[in-house]
């Protein structure tokens, strides 16, 4: 179980941040700005991507499938599975090496993984248990919420 860190600590923290630092050096350079200026950020849900570089601020006129074709080229044997262009967004998403490499970065790292951190602990797990004998309402949500999170 993680503890105290998110997607982007990892990808910081892991050889990944090299990989996604000199992707951002190369969308700059075909945009033509700063490095500094790009800025990518983890994806929260998976069939988007694993990271992503927003261009909202940018000239997008530069960014079309041709560069996203060369970003994957480029970068496909250096850790990216897949480059897609989705509005303003740049998606990418990592090849089975790379998410084998974070993950054996994840288990390696004992500050990262914890695995007895709720050992002797108690546990409540909330359930919905709504009147068979009436219509579920809007009331009801709450622990069905609770219960699977």
């Amino acid at each position: 179980m993680l503890i105290q860190n998110n997607k982007t600590d990892i990808y910081q923290a892991s050889s990944i941040s090299d990989l996604i630092s000199e992707i951002k050096k190369f969308v700059a350079s075909r945009i033509g700005v700063a490095s500094g200026e790009i800025e990518a950020a983890p994806i929260d849900k998976f069939e988007f991507g694993n990271f992503t570089i927003p261009l909202h601020k940018f000239d997008t006129t530069k960014v079309n499938t041709t560069m996203v074709a060369e970003l994957k080229h480029e970068f496909s044997k250096k850790g990216i599975g897949d480059v897609k262009l989705v509005g303003k967004y740049i998606n990418f998403f990592f090849s089975s090496k790379a998410t084998q490499d974070i993950i054996e970065y994840i288990l390696s790292n004992n500050e990262l993984v914890d695995l007895d951190t709720l050992k002797g602990r108690k546990i409540m797990v909330e359930y919905s248990s709504p009147n068979t004998n009436k219509p579920l309402h809007l009331g009801h949500v709450r622990n069905n919420v609770l219960g699977m999170a």
